[in-house]
């Protein structure tokens, strides 16, 4: 079985890079914006990719079997 890697999980480039983009954006944002320590900032970034990762990777997944 050869892997078959998905580089637009979205359908749309535009939306796949903007949601690929939101932990950095977190993690950044909490850094720069917020003044968040960089270790709460970073669990902040994980804890999005986490989201990210269960709720709209997976509902993807889903419907594309």
């Amino acid at each position: 079985m050869v892997w078959q890697q998905v580089y637009d999980p979205f359908g749309n480039a535009v939306i796949s890079t903007l949601v690929a983009a939101i932990p950095i954006v977190v993690l950044l944002g909490g850094i720069g914006v917020l003044h968040m320590k960089a270790h709460t900032a970073a669990i902040a970034g994980l804890i999005a990719a986490l989201a990210i990762a269960i709720f709209a990777h997976a509902c993807r997944s889903t419907k594309r079997a």
